[in-house]
Parts: C-alpha cells; sequence; structure tokens
C-alpha cells in the first residue's frame, strides 16, 4: 500500500520560480539595516555602547515597524537590551545602548515587521571593567519572606518588592528607599516614596557593606513608630537583637544581600513583621 502514496506525492505540481517568489512577495517587503563599526564609542561607566545605524527601505504600509540596536553578552542575543527608535524612518542614526562592563559584549541593529526581522552584521565589543560601585542599579527587586515563626501565624510573603538604591557623589555612603515593605503597606495612600520609609548608611568600598547606626531597638527608617531591627537568634524567650546592621553588595553590585531583620513598633513595643532567618537577595531590576 505504500507504492500508490508514492506515486500520488510524485504526481504534484513543481511550483515555477516565479510561483515561489510570488509567494514570497505576499508577505510584504522587509527594510534594509547596517551599522558602522568604525563610529563606535565604548562608555565603561555609563555601560553604553554608541555607534551609527542606517535604515532603509522604509515604507509608510509596514505594519507594526520597529527600528532599533540591540546587545547581548551571548552571540544568540536570548537574553539582550535593546534600544528603539521613537519615529522609525529611513535615515541614519546615533543610537545608543545598555552594555555590561567587564565583559564580551555583541552588537547588532534590528528592523522587525508583522512579516518578519532583518538583522545588521553582528559586531563584538569587549568593554573594560569598572570599579564595581559604578555597577549599583537604581533599583532592585526581592521578595520579603517571613521567618518560620512569623509564617506559622499567617503572615504571607511581600513578592516582588522594588527598592530604590541611591549612592552618593562622594560614595561615602548609600540610601535605599522604600526598604520595608510591610511599613509601605500600612501606610496605604499616605505613603510617599522618598520622603518615608528610607535608610541611609555608610560605605565600605573594600568590603561592599554597607552599615547602619543601631540606636535602641534598631535603625532608624524615617516612618515614626517603626525601626528596622538586626536579628540575631530566636528562642522561647523570644528574638534577640544583633550589634550591628549590615547590608552586603556582591562582587558586581548585581545583588543586595541583606541579613535576618524585623520591624520593631517603637509605641507597641513588639515586632510586627520578622523577615526570614535566611535573610534577603535583592537583585538588579
Amino acid at each position: 500500500m505504500a507504492l500508490p502514496a508514492l506515486l500520488f506525492v510524485s504526481c504534484n505540481k513543481v511550483l515555477e520560480l516565479d510561483e515561489v517568489e510570488a509567494g514570497f512577495a505576499a508577505k510584504g517587503a522587509l527594510p534594509e539595516v547596517s551599522i558602522d563599526a568604525s563610529t563606535i564609542e565604548v562608555d565603561e561607566y555609563a555601560q553604553t555602547v554608541t555607534l551609527d545605524v542606517t535604515f532603509g527601505g522604509v515604507t509608510a504600509d509596514m505594519d507594526s515597524l520597529e527600528l532599533g540596536l540591540l546587545s547581548g553578552q551571548d552571540a544568540g542575543f536570548t537574553e539582550s537590551s535593546v534600544t528603539l527608535l521613537e519615529e522609525p524612518a529611513n535615515g541614519t542614526y546615533r543610537m545608543t545602548v545598555h552594555v555590561a562592563a567587564g565583559a564580551t559584549n555583541y552588537v547588532k541593529a534590528m528592523a522587525a515587521t508583522t512579516d518578519g526581522a532583518v538583522y545588521s552584521e553582528r559586531i563584538t565589543v569587549d568593554v573594560p571593567d569598572i570599579p564595581w560601585y559604578y555597577k549599583i542599579a537604581a533599583q532592585y527587586v526581592g521578595t520579603y519572606e517571613p521567618d518560620s515563626n512569623t509564617a506559622s501565624q499567617g503572615a504571607l510573603a511581600y513578592e516582588n518588592h522594588v527598592v530604590k538604591v541611591e549612592l552618593s557623589d562622594d560614595l561615602s555612603t548609600v540610601t535605599f528607599y522604600d526598604i520595608d515593605p510591610y511599613v509601605q503597606e500600612k501606610a496605604g495612600t499616605s505613603y510617599v516614596s522618598g520622603r518615608m520609609n528610607y535608610i541611609t548608611g555608610e560605605l565600605d568600598l573594600d568590603a561592599r557593606t554597607v552599615t547602619f547606626t543601631v540606636a535602641g531597638y534598631g535603625a532608624d527608617i524615617n516612618a515614626s513608630p517603626y525601626l528596622l531591627s538586626p536579628i540575631s537568634d530566636y528562642s522561647s524567650d523570644g528574638y534577640g537583637l544583633a550589634q550591628s546592621l549590615v547590608f552586603t553588595f556582591s562582587e558586581d553590585a548585581s545583588e543586595i544581600q541583606l541579613p535576618w531583620i524585623a520591624l520593631f513598633d517603637n509605641e507597641a513595643g513588639n515586632l510586627p513583621f520578622v523577615y526570614s532567618e535566611n535573610g534577603i537577595t535583592l537583585s538588579a531590576n
């Protein structure tokens, strides 16, 4: 029974070249894109690459047109940064895209419509490294989980909480805004980011640590009556208070490690929320 099937297939009409080309044409034309590698400028401190990109063949009837510049640390651009032209049109543009300092980066331009995408040649850019503190991001995100004791009382994690980070111009201090999610939640509509719930500590450039002043039961987070308390242990007698409160940056500043901490209510004299005994990891966002 296999032979008739083969005979049937062999009787199918072979498409002529003009028919094949007509099929491609029906999908619509795509723009042309190229980059001029001789114009490249690398700013390792801003972690950017800038160069001239030329787009051509752009027409008004191209659907969902995007023209941009891509960068990534892998040649396949599985994870990439992109800068898009606000008003896509033919021409040569000076474009800038984010890159990673101290790493090999790949850069290429792209043009895309609903009919497909085209790319320029891919170039390799070795970006010089910079001191870790210049890599501190403006925002970090992490999950603030309750410790086992607090969780047993029904407390839930604060997921994907965003903390804003600001390094002083003289590199002596770091300020963490929106540091505590419980405070932010309880404040509700009266919450004003940047004016409450922030904490400033002294930066040790060599150790990559930020140390905060602990007075009484914790460090001031500018959200009375709350303090941020460093915790040392838990027993049947309650929680023990650590002597210091220190946050630590990773070598490339991509993460910040917070120790075991709790929120202390200075008026009620209790801990309304105790965070994970394993600490909290915040990742650059």
